[in-house]
C-alpha cells in the first residue's frame, strides 16, 4: 500500500512492532516482510513503504539494535549450556561419591578377598569426583572470564606471547 503517513507520524510502538517483523524476516526487507507489517491504523490497510522502512532502519539504528539481541541470545545460550555443563559435573560428583561409599562399604563387610571390585569402585569413585569438582571449579571460572581474560590464557598455554607486548631483551654493552 502506498505510505499515507509520513514516516515521523508513526508512533514509536508501531515502529517496534515493525522492528520486530523486520527482525523475524531476517532482517530483510522483500514482500514477505510487507506481508508481514501490520496495518495501521489497524484495518486500515496503510503501511509504510519500503522507503520508510530503509529511512527507519537507518534513522533508528536498527541494524545495532538487532545486534543487540543477537549478542543477549548468545548469551543466554552459553548460560544455558554452562549449567547444563554444571549439572552434569555435579552429578559426577555425585556418582563418584556414591561409588567411594559402596566400595567402602562392601570392604567393611567383606575385606580384602579376591574380589577386586571394592577396590576398583574406590579408585574409580576418587577420580570421577577429583576430575568432576576440578572440572565443575574450573568450568565455572572460565565461564566468568572476560574474551581478554580468556585469550591471555590461551597465548599463556600455547607459550605465545601477545602482539601488543613488545619483547624486551636485558643485555649490556661493552
Amino acid at each position: 500500500m502506498s505510505d499515507t503517513i509520513k514516516p515521523f507520524e508513526y508512533p514509536d510502538h508501531y515502529v517496534d512492532k515493525v522492528f520486530y517483523a523486520w527482525y523475524e524476516n531476517n532482517r530483510r526487507l522483500n514482500p514477505k516482510l510487507m506481508r508481514d507489517i501490520p496495518d495501521f491504523p489497524e484495518g486500515s490497510g496503510n503501511k509504510p513503504n519500503v522507503a520508510t522502512l530503509n529511512i527507519w532502519v537507518k534513522k533508528f539504528d536498527w541494524d545495532i539494535r538487532a545486534q543487540g539481541l543477537e549478542d543477549e541470545l548468545s548469551k543466554r545460550m552459553d548460560d544455558e549450556i554452562i549449567n547444563k555443563r554444571m549439572e552434569m559435573f555435579k552429578k559426577h560428583q555425585e556418582i563418584g561419591g556414591e561409588l567411594i561409599e559402596k566400595g567402602i562399604k562392601f570392604l567393611k563387610e567383606s575385606g580384602i578377598t579376591n574380589d577386586q571390585a571394592a577396590i576398583r569402585a574406590i579408585d574409580l569413585g576418587i577420580n570421577i569426583e577429583r576430575v568432576s569438582t576440578g572440572m565443575a571449579e574450573s568450568y565455572l571460572k572460565i565461564s566468568k572470564m572476560s574474551d581478554e581474560e580468556l585469550q591471555r590464557e590461551l597465548l599463556k598455554l600455547t607459550g605465545k606471547k601477545p602482539d601488543n607486548d613488545e619483547e624486551i631483551i636485558d643485555a649490556e654493552v661493552e
